[in-house]
């Protein structure tokens, strides 16, 4: 999270955090604790031994935001707009390090070619944050509690960072790439040892629920977002997992809640012919048996997805109204490798709380 409005540790107090952790680190001094929840209640164990980080830092690459990705604002402008007051000059453009900013024009910069080229290279470099989370083995949350530089009396922490909209979507991104999930260690101090977070949260910190500087910013995290739900269910389902690909299809109006997005549908087709196009239905003998062992119906998924109409035509057909008041059993009981479901017990069980 920035601590102002034209840099995002104006007093250094992050990156000194970061360089402590990352020394301790590579030294051996220090080995983050997992996740209470997570370990005890999902069996996944998060994070290395001190001797692992030793060899895992010496290959190590650090991808940083702020030196990883174009800054078009960072250096001051030459000029400003006419018309607006210096705060609202300064706001607008630089109160979130991935906001792209209102068209400068050449009146606010002195060489406005070259910003508006790295403007256009900061869009590329937003759209790719899921594939840059993608290739990444581990993701810091860097949250040391710093006084925010230019609005008086807010201090910027873990509580803060977790209510930003865009750290909220590069939060879910950890859990929506199609590599195996990202673990997200959060950095407190340079001394303070750091503890992973709960992945679970996912199902909590919605990106549309959270706070926006720019609120235009909406549509460009529902449409990142959107792209990575989608891209999620595919690979799950190319990978043979019908069960999963269902999971993250229905979850997707879940994870794009609050945000100007919502699941295209099949033109041309009913409601339940629409919701069975999405769901990649097969023959109905096959769709009955893993209905039968699963629970989960087209009712469920439309339920899910927040489809209105399509849940009105099903409770109209006998054959669909049946599965009124039923409960999803197991969603990846019928996947075709085990041991790739395996480890995905939140996000199973938040579809079965959604249905």
């Amino acid at each position: 999270q920035w601590c102002s409005y034209s840099h995002p540790d104006p007093g250094g107090d992050q990156l000194e955090a970061l360089q402590g952790v990352i020394k301790k680190l590579g030294n051996g001094e220090m080995e983050p604790r997992g996740n209470g929840v997570v370990e005890h209640g999902f069996g996944l164990k998060l994070g290395r031994k001190k001797a692992e980080w030793v060899t895992f830092m010496k290959d190590a690459y650090i991808w940083f935001d702020f030196a990883s990705m174009p800054q078009p604002l960072a250096k001051p402008m030459t000029a400003k707009p006419a018309t607006t007051t210096t705060d609202d000059y300064m706001a607008p453009h630089l109160g979130d390090h991935r906001t792209l900013g209102q068209e400068l024009g050449e009146a606010a910069t002195g060489d406005a070619a070259e910003t508006i080229q790295l403007i256009e290279q900061l869009k590329a470099a937003v759209d790719s944050i899921p594939s840059y989370i993608e290739r990444c083995a581990e993701m810091f949350i860097l949250v040391p509690s710093v006084k925010h530089a230019d609005r008086p009396g807010e201090v910027c922490d873990f509580s803060t960072w977790r209510s930003r909209g865009w750290c909220r979507m590069e939060f879910v991104s950890s859990r929506l790439c199609c590599a195996n999930d990202v673990p997200c260690m959060v950095i407190s101090s340079r001394e303070r040892t750091p503890e992973y977070f709960n992945l679970c949260d996912t199902m909590r910190l919605f990106a549309g629920h959270g706070n926006f500087t720019v609120a235009d910013d909406k549509t460009k995290v529902g449409g990142v977002l959107e792209k990575m739900v989608e891209a999620k269910a595919v690979s799950e389902f190319e990978k043979g997992n019908i069960g999963l690909f269902r999971a993250y299809l229905t979850l997707s109006g879940t994870f794009l809640m609050g945000l100007p997005k919502e699941m295209e549908m099949p033109e041309g087709l009913s409601e339940t012919a629409a919701i069975k196009s999405l769901m990649k239905w097969r023959d109905d003998a096959t769709e009955k048996k893993w209905i039968d062992v699963t629970g989960c119906s087209p009712l469920h998924i439309a339920c899910g997805l927040g489809r209105t109409d399509a849940v009105r035509e099903m409770l109209d057909d006998p054959e669909m109204s049946v599965h009124l008041n039923t409960k999803v059993k197991i969603i990846d009981k019928l996947d075709a490798d085990a041991k790739q479901a395996k480890g995905m017990g939140a996000i199973v069980r938040a579809f079965d709380s959604v249905a």
